[in-house]
């Protein structure tokens, strides 16, 4: 059974794909990928409303 993907998990493929189109480099994506996913580890109701 796969995990269902948080909201912020596909906003951040949007956002990655939408870099890619852009033309970011390879490490520049990933460094994104890493980092954001770092900060949503650590705090995970990041973008939880009232």
């Amino acid at each position: 059974m796969s995990k269902k993907k948080q909201k912020w998990e596909v906003i951040l493929n949007d956002f990655l794909f939408m870099k890619q189109a852009e033309g970011r480099s390879e490490t520049t994506i990933n460094d994104y990928d890493f980092h954001i996913n770092l900060f949503f580890a650590r705090f995970p109701s990041a973008l939880k409303t009232g």
